[in-house]
């Protein structure tokens, strides 16, 4: 019941997307190990109530353990690439391809961390 959540202390939209999705799981629907294709997968639970695109890419990193997952939008990811933009970040993460999954941890508890010149 998100009541009983949000009567925890969860805002009710977390608590109706996080019920969403263990209904999801329970019914078969949400995978539970990395899906074939992580991008469709991610693009599917973006049509989850409550999932947008910064909570689908985190599940995909977190929950699916995907290796290529990069969140350029960010609220860190962006401090840490000063003046650039969103798609400039992604530009330059796609040196790390197939791994930035592991460059985006390491950006996140690498403090001071901050990108080449090049």
């Amino acid at each position: 019941d998100p009541q009983a959540l949000k009567a925890l202390g969860m805002p009710l939209k977390r608590a109706e997307a996080l019920i969403h999705l263990a209904n999801a799981a329970l019914e078969g629907t949400l995978p539970m190990t990395i899906p074939g294709d992580v991008e469709q997968a991610m693009k599917t639970l973006q049509t989850f109530p409550g999932i947008g695109r910064w909570t689908a890419n985190y599940f995909a990193l977190r929950g699916w353990q995907a290796k290529d997952v990069f969140l350029p939008d960010d609220y860190l990811i962006k401090q840490r690439f000063p003046g650039m933009t969103p798609a400039q970040i992604r530009l330059y993460a796609e040196r790390w391809k197939p791994w930035r999954s592991y460059a985006l941890l390491h950006i996140w508890y690498t403090e001071g961390w901050q990108p080449d010149e090049a």
